[in-house]
């Protein structure tokens, strides 16, 4: 895994823990063969450093890759071709973790510099939110959507307050009917 330079300050509070993971499959009779998908990898953020990160798996697969998924988490997909009556999955890593900056310490920003610096960067962010600003073969882009949130972002103001007057709206406005979507 490549590791990114850490952005946790010098002077910041630091702790640092082991994770531990371990998944055991025990099967009743052996299974021809399996594929698997792993999410086991910490990522790499502004205010956390993976030190250390190990993924032991037994019987030793016959295939194995990395790749990144679309958010920048590091997935492991797996095969192995053989009969096997057991699979041991075990992850364990060192990570650091910094503090992290309260946004409500930030002087008041308007959204749209903070919009335009994560079009602009979106590595700013590591979540990456820019991401989801996006339409999608699923989900369009929405005028009644954008209509709904213009009367919270008004030009000029605090992204801050802007952010949690529309989550607050949402909360507030919006009625969960279950088995709207599958």
């Amino acid at each position: 895994m490549k590791a990114e330079p850490s952005a946790i300050a010098p002077d910041a509070t630091v702790a640092r823990y082991t994770v531990e993971h371990e998944t055991n499959y025990t099967y009743r009779i052996a299974v021809s063969q399996s594929w698997q998908l792993a999410h086991l990898t910490p990522l790499e953020l502004p205010w956390q450093k993976v030190l250390r990160h190990e993924l032991a798996i037994e019987p030793p697969p016959d295939e194995r890759h990395d790749r990144r998924d679309a958010f920048g988490n590091r997935v492991t997909h797996f095969g192995i071709h053989g009969p096997h009556p057991l699979l041991d999955v075990r992850m364990t890593c060192d990570v650091e973790i910094g503090d992290r900056v309260d946004p409500r310490e930030i002087p008041g920003l308007a959204w749209e510099a903070v919009r335009e610096a994560l079009r602009d960067d979106p590595a700013q962010d590591a979540l990456r939110p820019a991401r989801l600003a996006q339409p999608s073969t699923l989900v369009g882009w929405s005028d009644a959507a954008r209509a709904y949130a213009t009367s919270t972002f008004l030009p000029g103001r605090d992204w801050l307050d802007a952010v949690t007057e529309l989550m607050q709206r949402i909360y507030r406005e919006f009625d969960f009917e279950p088995g709207t979507t599958t």
